[in-house]
């Protein structure tokens, strides 16, 4: 016995001297190969591509840490452990630091890039982020609840409207205020208006879930008024992106400079005339952009729904997740390229699209297909939105500190109160309407996009991009505690109009664990066929975490991701209907693992 344990032992010893000497043997050669100085002649793209690759290993990494310490331990939205860890290593901050390795910066700042006069990073690199911007917005249409929208148009419409209109004009009001725009219809006043109208609802969603209300009908108003209000949202940026082309405002720093020494050397009355004239709105081009962008909006709807049943028989035709995954994928750079084309921006024809196809089964089939796509894609496009924030140049101007938190305030007050007050019209109370503003208040993703989409064009500077993000911040952080202590269990509707409730004070939780998380979506494709078989119309509300909800006229089964398991939610009197259904799913995914295994000892 003592033998066997010395033969144990001295192996056990053999093995780890083995491993330590590979481990230096291979760490001295791998160091080695990139520190000795050879000359190696590249041209200019494969350098390209080079810093590429580093970039977005480094990006992914770094963007996916923060997002899940942001995410499990400090339970925030993933999304703002992205954008900091853009902040921290852009080239405004870490990213600025020359490596010993490459001899220069990851991440470089191109000349003129501190004085706002060049884009801070790489066109490759925003050429990323732009096609995780087409992907996420492609998802959103997808993930629109059509039907919920339909039967919640009126409460939903009032709602959308009010936020719409009031964070509209309040923020473009606040930025001519401030000075950093000459009148309303100033592109930069326009752009800061329409970066506050996005409402991020999976944040809200995801809240709601855990308060047990989002089938609550303050829940469903929210879900309604967010719908109106994106697409509200994409109309209003179509319509400023085709006025400023039209107005050529996207003009060089260099030019706008020679024109202001111009203007300088002029007369008083002349420069007066000249100030007239800027101001006067050119509205016949204006009508014209509003109804090109509204056209192509409504067109590529109204054509996506009439072809939705076809484009879903094509997609399925291949009978391969990839391969429909993959034409879903060119059916949103398609659309996203003609809207392009037509002098708007790429997301508003990916998210019409989208939207058009949300009405189709093919939808959830397309959501559940793209998640591998979404956890790479959008943590990289929050990173590198984080990236292009210059908070050194936002710390030195205090006015433009208190330029974002008046924007950060005024954000706040006009969603809460545009977004609140219409529900007095449809039967809500005070706290109710409180619920439903505190539930629009959230800007996230669309917000962001939007953003990026004025600072491409060269409408919104730096300083302007960053309060826009601080802006995203705040909203985002407050949201979640606020809605937390908001729903307090007290009714939300006037006395005399109290709907009756459809689930009790208590709803019965169902726990289902699958053993690995990565058993979750397979499993979740089976139970939407069973659900959907029992006319139940499932869709997915949010991705962190996953967020599903049937609806089946008044009733409701919310389904959430908790690691390897499912929480499921639902009224007492659907207990057996959902044990029925979960265990039907659970067959229905031991059966395709059973013919995988099959099929797998028949081709041996």
């Amino acid at each position: 016995m003592m033998r066997k344990q010395s033969q144990l032992r001295k192996g056990y010893a053999m093995k780890t001297w083995v491993f330590w000497t590979l481990l230096i043997l291979g760490a001295f050669l791998f160091f080695s190969s990139m520190l000795v100085p050879v000359e190696v002649v590249h041209t200019e793209i494969i350098t390209k591509m080079k810093f590429l690759l580093l970039q977005l290993a480094v990006i992914l990494v770094v963007a996916k840490l923060f997002g899940e310490l942001f995410s499990r331990y400090l339970h925030q939205p993933a999304v703002l452990g992205e954008i900091i860890a853009g902040i921290l290593i852009g080239p405004f901050a870490l990213g600025s630091i020359p490596l010993p390795i490459l001899g220069k910066p990851l991440f470089p700042l191109p000349p003129g890039a501190e004085q706002g006069l060049a884009f801070p990073i790489s066109p490759e690199l925003y050429g990323i982020a732009t096609i995780a911007a087409v992907v996420l917005l492609f998802l959103a249409g997808l993930e629109t609840d059509f039907y919920l929208f339909l039967r919640q148009s009126f409460a939903g419409t009032l709602v959308g409207i009010g936020g719409v209109l009031g964070a509209f004009l309040l923020g473009a009001w606040t930025t001519i205020a401030f000075g950093y725009a000459d009148h309303f219809m100033d592109p930069v006043a326009l752009f800061m208006g329409s970066i506050s109208v996005a409402t991020s609802v999976g944040i809200t969603a995801r809240v709601l879930s855990e308060q047990k209300s989002l089938d609550s009908p303050e829940g469903t108003t929210i879900l309604a008024g967010a719908v109106i209000d994106d697409v509200l949202g994409i109309l209003i940026l179509a319509i400023i992106v085709g006025m400023v082309g039209v107005k050529d405002h996207g003009e060089g720093k260099a030019e706008k400079k020679a024109a202001v020494v111009k203007h300088e050397k002029m007369p008083e009355k002349a420069q007066e005339q000249t100030a007239k004239a800027k101001k006067q709105v050119p509205w016949e081009k204006i009508g014209k952009i509003g109804y090109k962008a509204f056209s192509f909006w409504l067109g590529a709807v109204i054509l996506g729904i009439l072809f939705a049943s076809r484009i879903q028989w094509f997609l399925k035709m291949w009978k391969s997740q990839g391969t429909m995954m993959a034409l879903g994928l060119a059916l949103a750079f398609l659309f996203a390229g003609l809207a392009e084309m037509a002098g708007l921006a790429a997301i508003i024809g990916a998210y019409s699209i989208g939207l058009a196809l949300s009405k189709e089964k093919i939808s959830k089939e397309l959501e559940i297909a793209f998640e591998g796509i979404y956890s790479v894609f959008v943590p990289v496009f929050f990173c590198v939105m984080g990236m292009l924030v210059n908070v050194p140049a936002m710390l030195s101007h205090p006015s433009i500190l208190v330029f974002s938190v008046v924007y950060s305030v005024i954000a706040i007050v006009s969603k809460v109160v545009g977004c609140g007050l219409p529900t007095y019209l449809v039967g809500f109370n005070t706290k109710g309407a409180l619920r439903v503003g505190l539930g629009m208040l959230p800007r996230g993703e669309v917000a962001l996009i939007v953003a990026g989409v004025g600072l491409a064009a060269n409408i919104i500077d730096l300083p302007m991009f960053g309060v826009a993000i601080a802006m995203t911040l705040i909203t985002t952080l407050m949201a979640p505690p606020l809605l937390v202590k908001a729903f307090d269990g007290t009714s939300g509707m006037r006395k005399g109009e109290e709907k009756k409730e459809t689930k009790e004070e208590e709803e019965p939780l169902m726990v289902l664990s699958l053993g690995e998380s990565s058993l979750v979506v397979p499993f979740v494709k089976c139970l939407q066929e069973v659900l959907e078989n029992k006319e139940f119309h499932f869709h997915l509300l949010g991705h962190d975490p996953l967020l599903y909800r049937g609806e089946r006229g008044q009733e409701a089964i919310e389904v959430r991701q908790e690691g390897s398991k499912l929480i499921f939610q639902f009224p007492k009197e659907l207990l057996e209907e959902v044990k029925e259904s979960a265990s039907k799913a659970l067959e229905k995914f031991q059966e395709k693992v059973e013919k995988a295994h099959i099929q797998m000892r028949e081709d041996q």
